[in-house]
């Protein structure tokens, strides 16, 4: 027996990842960042490519437009009150790592900034943008990438603690990956 989903709550059903924390700069150094639920890898073959959807109006947008670079940041289940904080207000009236005292290091290519406690971090040019409507998809190609110890052996490790990724079901509610099944 299956119950009547609407269609513009059909995107509820999907899950395509971990909350992720996308770092950005602009043109005169002013680091910004933002909590994205909609991503995804396009491809590996010879590097990975990572598609993003993101509303244009946002800081981050603008700064990717700018700059041509952005960070993927692959925040711990524990953080989620700093993933809520970075979505509570924008990064046009903001200085986001002030507000919210966001201790960071900066990133080793794009030298933006990667919050402590991070599980990892992934450096990606960007390749193309396609707007449509109030959004648009951002298309990158990684150039670099970090992972914690603990957190990655030749995949992210979720079901171990280092590598406990958080994600997003709509509005303020949350979870993490529990066991692995085989």
């Amino acid at each position: 027996m299956y119950l009547n989903v609407p269609t513009n709550e059909a995107y509820k059903l999907l899950n395509a990842g971990p909350v992720i924390i996308l770092s950005t700069s602009d043109m005169e150094e002013h680091l910004n960042l933002t909590p994205i639920s909609w991503h995804s890898p396009v491809d590996f073959d010879p590097v990975t490519k990572i598609l993003l959807v993101t509303d244009i109006k946002n800081k981050a947008f603008f700064n990717i437009l700018e700059t041509g670079k952005f960070v993927i940041c692959i925040p711990h289940a524990t953080q989620v009150k700093l993933v809520k904080d970075l979505g509570s207000c924008s990064g046009f009236k903001e200085n986001k790592l002030e507000k919210f005292q966001v201790e960071y290091a900066l990133s080793e290519k794009c030298q933006f900034a990667v919050p402590n406690g991070t599980i990892a971090y992934i450096e990606c040019k960007k390749l193309r943008v396609i707007e449509e409507d109030a959004v648009a998809i951002i298309i990158g190609e990684v150039i670099f990438a970090k992972a914690i110890k603990g957190s990655y052996r030749d995949r992210l490790i979720s079901e171990k603690e280092a590598g406990k990724t958080l994600h997003h079901l709509g509005k303020d509610i949350f979870f993490q990956p529990g066991d692995l099944v085989e």
